[in-house]
């Protein structure tokens, strides 16, 4: 394997993925996000427990077939209920906590632009499975030898910098980031990852995500809501009235692939009826409605 050719094609493949996902989470958080990118090492377990702790939120970026792909670490203490819930699997904890839905959302999220850079920088056409959110207790899983750890910084607004620390095993290090063995498959030696730059680069996080904008989302505008029962229903036919729980003039709600974004008030534009918005949900909500 050619190490500059690797340590080059995930610098260029980094710089690619965090000026996206800057700009994404600036827009969910409303604050400014820095992200920079520390180094890459050799598989250490100890590193890896030392800078993130024990135990330590996971998420799995894994490719269809593979059951391994790219593998994000950060310090449970920063959701200790997320990090206790997932623990325990739920059995001690009787609600969900909020931040779990959000991060699922945005996991969502970065997994388009991820298949986006793969696509851009690498020239691969890859999909991923839905992220997978779990508790790591530690424990060394077989698809962690052998694999390349990249460490970032990330900063929201003025809150101090956050640690977190990226996976690739080797082979998928190999088949997808090794421009000059594209495809091939394997173990890769550890020796082969030594020595990389400890170099570190700040990333400007105002690229534009552009290719986010055409996706297409169902809206709906809901008037209310009403429930019947099967007698009542079947005894409506033409000129029945179906009252509605809104009173006359009452807001009506405006919903994104189900969730809801807004309320608005409903107008009547060249013979079209339309909805002029009168309020928005907040920003972070309103961003999980976006979710495909």
């Amino acid at each position: 394997m050619n190490q500059e050719a690797v340590f080059t094609t995930l610098e260029n493949f980094d710089n690619a993925f965090i000026n996206q996902a800057s700009n994404l989470l600036e827009t969910i958080f409303n604050e400014k996000v820095n992200i920079v990118v520390e180094n890459s090492k050799v598989f250490n377990p100890e590193l890896l427990k030392n800078t993130v702790g024990v135990p330590s939120l996971r998420l799995d970026f894994n490719i269809p077939g593979k059951d391994k792909g790219l593998t994000y670490f950060a310090n449970g203490k920063l959701l200790p209920d997320l990090t206790g819930y997932l623990s325990d699997e739920g059995d001690n904890t009787p609600n969900i906590p909020d931040s779990m839905q959000m991060i699922m959302d945005v996991s969502e999220q970065l997994s388009m632009i991820k298949k986006q850079c793969f696509d851009e920088v690498l020239s691969k056409g890859v999909d991923f499975d839905s992220p997978a959110l779990s508790a790591w207790d530690g424990s060394i899983d077989l698809i962690f030898s052998e694999s390349v750890l990249t460490f970032y910084k990330m900063q929201v607004g003025e809150k101090s910098n956050i640690t977190l620390v990226r996976m690739i095993p080797a082979d998928i290090v190999a088949e997808y980031f090794d421009q000059d063995q594209a495809g091939e498959h394997g173990g890769v030696e550890n020796d082969e990852f030594e020595d990389f730059s400890d170099a570190e680069e700040h990333i400007d996080a105002q690229q534009s995500i552009d290719f986010i904008h055409d996706l297409e989302l169902l809206v709906t505008v809901e008037l209310g809501r009403v429930t019947m029962t099967l007698k009542d229903m079947l005894a409506l036919g033409p000129g029945s009235i179906v009252e509605l729980n809104k009173f006359a003039g009452e807001p009506v709600e405006v919903y994104v692939n189900n969730k809801k974004f807004a309320e608005g008030e409903v107008v009547v534009i060249d013979q079209n009826f339309a909805v002029r918005i009168t309020s928005l949900v907040a920003k972070r909500d309103r961003f999980a409605s976006l979710r495909v």
